[in-house]
């Protein structure tokens, strides 16, 4: 960086010379190679023989040429300089605003500009531009990776701002710089930090080589240069139990035994509650089950309870490779009689009964345990035995207990799908809902007629369901937000939009829930535009939008609804300044911007412009090539146009592995390879996409079937796919022409 601080000063110099119409001095720095001297002559006025004399008994001075013409690059940098040093002249006339612009112009000429970085960051922080300052700062560690002044800051304002993802991809080219000492101190900070990152972002299987260097200098800190002080900073605050757990899952198992030796190690004088746990882990993971079962033995009898039920699940992993799942229930009733206070064990002593079909064992030891400690799994323990014995009203109660415990359904989704797979246990259900409702005056038990009215919306009783929420209002008022949310919510699974979005507007009007207006204004925006309801929609956005100006989510919310209502003039203008508006760096409001990206690509596309949908889509893809949802759409729209396949492919994998049960992700995964022609390999990824619409309906997803279908000969499957298909294109709100009559000329040409 030495070399180009010197070119930088010479080139404000000659900057300045130009500008007051003086010839620049040469610059003995660039030894021959000199592009300021260049540029000085070139403000020299040629003579017509190609030489030039000042004075007339002077001797003529010859034409100076360079050694080597500029290169682009060259040009760039002396572009840098110029666009600095007008920054730097407008900063002090305290012309900020074109301060800032000269400065931007300048990095953008030369990305490795530091001390044009220094200045923009520096401007942007006096003026409070927390923004400018954000995005700055990381465009100059993107830049300038091997700058550690830079990498540090950048990622520490990113953390700070919750953008983990931002900070990674500057700490992966800080790791990767050409040179970088791989055992030095300056590369273990890096590789600590980026692991902890990792490990923050549920990247177990990126965390590993780094967390593997970390043990590595742990054992041996004097191959990393490092000092007593330094080896006691790297440890601190390290969980070297969760890089066991870490190493285990990537089969590890010699790493994983050493990080938690390292952990039993770091705890001296404290009671190691957990090595023999985890020492059985790994040798479950080695193969050897029989010193797995010693090890957590002595976890069991020493009474331990910090691994909670992991400790009883892992014992019954240990017997089934020993072939003595028998033993389980017996060693778990020696343990709980020893060891009465632990609840965990008791309740998974009972869950082994009721698995068993021990049903009256469970029950009672669930009751006993309760008595002792009040817990929302015991409670639902309880009431998955009297779904198996069909005692309706135990059920109700067990539910509303539990319920009254948590004071929420987070718990509840396996139970209250199990109760809707059995039809008589829903019919017994709603009979006692159906009393419920007819007494009058109604008593309403709060807990039991809440679980009756999410029994009903499960069932799609909403009529029901409706009533009941209704009585819930109208018994605790306190209680109307999450009323009217989950009734909503309701009518939305059932695709019920016009329905939902009627819920969320009262929400909007009731006079108790005025702070939140606006949040269920933009709640009823979606299923009203859903419905049809397209002015309807507008009039709550705009609502919304007059109580918070200028918010992104709101603004983006009506380019959304113009773009759903294939108003698509309306709402590219107004993508368009949702993108421009919001420049922050934030992740909220980045992720909104993102949103409004791919949304202003699909408009594109729905209105023929391929390219431009593309262009788009590839600015986000280079921007963060992990971006799931780019790599998805980018990936379809290629495949779609039957080009870049093979790229098309590896991205849209990326997708699924991120999400492997979205039904888009898997629709275009089965997409791309039929367009490879790899058509059985397609058909499971498209059957399974279409499963995994849950009857919300795509006509595109089954036409894509039914062509995998009939590549390979399966005409019936075909035919009904396609009726699917055309079934569902001509009830669609906004039906598309071009699919309908694609689709009716398979099926004719099926048919014959």
């Amino acid at each position: 960086m030495k070399g180009f601080m010197i070119l930088w000063l010479a080139g404000v110099a000659w900057f300045a010379s130009v500008s007051a119409g003086r010839a620049a001095p040469a610059d003995p720095s660039r030894n021959g190679d000199n592009a300021v001297a260049v540029a000085a002559a070139e403000e020299t006025p040629p003579a017509s023989a190609g030489r030039v004399q000042f004075q007339e008994l002077e001797d003529p001075v010859e034409p100076f040429e360079p050694k080597r013409k500029r290169t682009k690059a060259d040009e760039a940098r002396l572009d840098s300089m110029a666009a600095f040093a007008r920054g730097r002249i407008l900063e002090e006339r305290e012309d900020y605003r074109g301060a800032i612009a000269a400065y931007e112009q300048a990095v953008e000429f030369d990305p490795t500009a530091i001390p044009v970085y220094r200045a923009l960051i520096g401007l942007a922080g006096n003026l409070r531009r927390g923004d400018l300052v954000i995005k700055w700062l990381t465009r100059a560690a993107e830049s300038n990776p091997e700058e550690l002044q830079f990498v540090l800051k950048a990622v520490q304002i990113l953390v700070e701002t919750n953008n983990a993802k931002g900070a990674v991809k500057i700490l992966e080219r800080a790791a990767a710089v050409p040179g970088i000492d791989r055992h030095s101190p300056r590369f273990l900070d890096i590789t600590r930090t980026l692991s902890l990152l990792y490990l923050e972002l549920e990247r177990p299987d990126d965390a590993v080589a780094g967390l593997e260097v970390l043990l590595d200098a742990l054992k041996n800190p004097e191959a990393y240069h490092l000092d007593a002080k330094q080896l006691a900073n790297l440890a601190k605050d390290l969980d070297f139990e969760k890089f066991g757990q870490v190493f285990l899952k990537a089969k590890k198992t010699d790493l994983a035994l050493s990080a938690f030796r390292t952990a039993a190690e770091l705890k001296k004088g404290k009671p190691q509650t957990n090595l023999s746990y985890n020492l059985a882990q790994v040798y479950l993971q080695a193969g050897q089950p029989a010193e797995a079962l010693d090890e957590l033995q002595k976890y069991i009898s020493a009474q331990r309870q910090s691994k909670g039920r992991a400790a009883y699940e892992l014992l019954a992993e240990i017997l089934a490779k020993l072939d003595k799942s028998s033993d389980l229930v017996p060693r778990l009733e020696s343990a709980a009689e020893n060891d009465s206070r632990n609840t965990d064990l008791q309740y998974f002593l009972a869950d082994q009964y009721a698995a068993a079909g021990r049903l009256d064992d469970a029950e009672t030891l669930y009751k006993k345990t309760l008595e002792s400690a009040v817990d929302v799994q015991g409670y639902l323990g309880l009431a998955a035995v009297y779904r198996r014995q069909g005692r309706v009203e135990s059920l109700l109660e067990a539910l509303a207990k539990a319920w009254t415990e948590a004071g929420e359904l987070t718990h509840f989704a396996a139970e209250l799908k199990a109760i809707s797979a059995d039809p008589k246990l829903v019919e017994s259900l709603l009979k006692l809902a159906a009393g419920v409702l007819a007494e009058q005056p109604p008593k309403v038990e709060f807990a039991s007629a809440y679980i009756l009215a999410n029994v009903a919306g499960e069932a799609k009783q909403t009529e029901i369901a409706e009533k009941l929420y209704r009585l819930l209002l109208a018994a605790r008022k306190e209680k109307a937000e999450l009323i009217y949310r989950e009734l909503g919510m309701h009518f939305v699974k059932n695709r019920q939009f016009a329905d939902a979005g009627r819920i969320y507007l009262e929400a909007a009007d009731d006079d108790d829930l005025s702070d939140s207006r606006p949040q269920n204004l933009l709640m009823a925006t979606q299923p009203l535009a859903l419905a049809g309801k397209t002015k309807e929609a507008l009039e709550a956005i705009n609502a919304a939008q007059a109580i918070i100006p200028n918010n992104p989510m709101l603004r983006y919310q009506e380019a959304w609804v113009y773009s759903y209502s294939h108003q698509y003039d309306e709402a590219i203008e107004k993508l368009e300044k949702v993108i421009a508006d919001f420049p922050q760096p934030i992740p909220q409001v980045r992720e909104i911007v993102r949103q409004a990206q791919h949304t202003l690509s699909n408009v594109h596309v729905q209105r023929g412009d391929n390219r431009k949908g593309e262009e788009i889509l590839e600015e986000i893809y280079k921007e963060d090539p992990d971006d799931e949802q780019v790599n998805n759409d980018l990936g379809y729209l290629y495949a779609d146009q039957g080009k870049n396949l093979e790229q098309a492919e590896s991205m849209i994998r990326k997708a699924v592995t991120a999400k492997p049960e979205n039904g888009a992700y898997l629709d275009s995964m089965g997409w791309v390879l039929f367009k490879r022609e790899k058509f059985e390999e397609a058909l499971p990824w498209l059957e399974k996409a279409v499963k995994n619409l849950q009857g919300s309906g795509d006509e595109t997803l089954w036409d894509h079937l039914a062509d995998v279908y009939d590549r390979l000969n399966q005409h019936d499957k075909a035919l009904d796919a396609w009726k699917k298909s055309l079934e569902m294109a001509e009830k669609a709100l906004h039906p598309d022409q071009k699919l309908i009559e694609r689709v009716k000329e398979k099926i004719e040409k099926q048919k014959k």
